[in-house]
């Protein structure tokens, strides 16, 4: 179980949204960041109209006189009017362009939170982006690595097919650019029904589309921890999914019965500037044997490395 609480200022309400290490290399780092303002704009313009509201609200009820009555429910007038207008033109800005501006309203937030750990959504769209997480010796090149299917999202087979949320992700959404999540389910499901490299395209090809069909793809957030743990999705694969948290001792007992391993990864790390998935795929002279699907190319870490990094992990195994 994971607990959240958190107050948000002023900087991080921006900083969620303007994220510097998107900006000038994923498109919607703009509309994000539009967002952002936009939401912060409305949280003070509310505030500001609530005020006035109340005073307005005060001398109109509390004042024997007549004009500062008359005065008072004008400024509640005003309030409202301007609320009006203040959400008007975030309708008017999506109409224009829904790619370009979502009006939706978020205020700031204190918030508690308790939740499944295996149901939240970790940041995994700048993973597949080499100007962003550089490159290892093997950025792209799908094959067979360690006795196991070794699937790259940017791949330049696939790694231009859409692979994004049509309520709310981009349009230029890929699985080269947010498809680490897939490619590591994609190489487990390769290894248990013996797919050979030349099968790969249509395995993550279609996989990506019923992940998003299925509703595992968030909108700017990667690939949605759920979908390891469906099993009655998983198991239209061939495969199912048990979630071990961050129980690395089990990590390790799984590889070495031959199972895969998908783990999630927090950064910054020797993984992944933000987030990231990767396969493990056995474990020698202390350390894990690694099938990254990103371009950085992680191919081993010690244990501690990836205690340190990991945020859940997954046994997937034949079904």
């Amino acid at each position: 179980m994971l607990k959240i609480a958190y107050a948000q200022g002023l900087t991080s309400f921006i900083k969620e949204y303007c994220r510097e290490d998107y900006l000038g290399y994923y498109p919607e780092a703009l509309q994000s960041c539009i967002q952002g303002i936009y939401n912060l704009l409305v949280a003070l313009a509310v505030l500001v109209a609530f005020l006035y509201f109340l005073f307005g609200a005060i001398q109109y009820m509390l004042s024997p006189i007549a004009d500062i009555k008359g005065s008072g429910k004008s400024k509640m007038f005003g309030a409202l009017k301007g609320l009006f207008v203040i959400f008007m033109f975030g309708a008017i800005l999506y109409w224009v362009n829904p790619n370009i501006f979502n009006a939706k309203l978020i205020f700031f937030r204190v918030t508690s939170l308790e939740i499944p750990l295996e149901n939240v959504d970790i940041g995994t769209e700048v993973s597949g982006l080499p100007q962003i997480e550089g490159t290892g010796k093997n950025p792209s090149q799908s094959g067979i690595q360690y006795g196991k299917p070794l699937i790259k999202q940017g791949d330049p087979l696939w790694a231009n097919h859409p692979y994004r949320n049509p309520k709310c992700g981009s349009p230029n959404q890929t699985i080269g650019s947010s498809g680490c999540g897939i490619a590591s389910l994609a190489m487990a499901i390769a290894y248990y029904n013996n797919y050979q490299p030349n099968q790969y395209h249509s395995l993550i090809t279609q996989l990506a589309d019923a992940v998003v069909n299925k509703g595992y793809r968030t909108c700017n957030q990667g690939t949605a921890h759920a979908l390891y743990g469906d099993n009655n999705f998983l198991g239209q694969w061939g495969v199912k999914g048990t979630p071990i948290g961050k129980k690395i001792n089990a990590a390790i007992d799984a590889v070495e019965q031959g199972k895969i391993v998908i783990a999630a990864m927090s950064g910054p790390s020797m993984f992944t500037k933000q987030g990231h998935y990767i396969t493990l795929v056995g474990f020698s002279n202390n350390k894990f044997l690694i099938n990254d699907p990103g371009p950085r190319d992680v191919r081993k870490a010690s244990k501690d490395d990836v205690q340190s990094a990991v945020v859940a992990m997954w046994i997937i195994d034949k079904k």
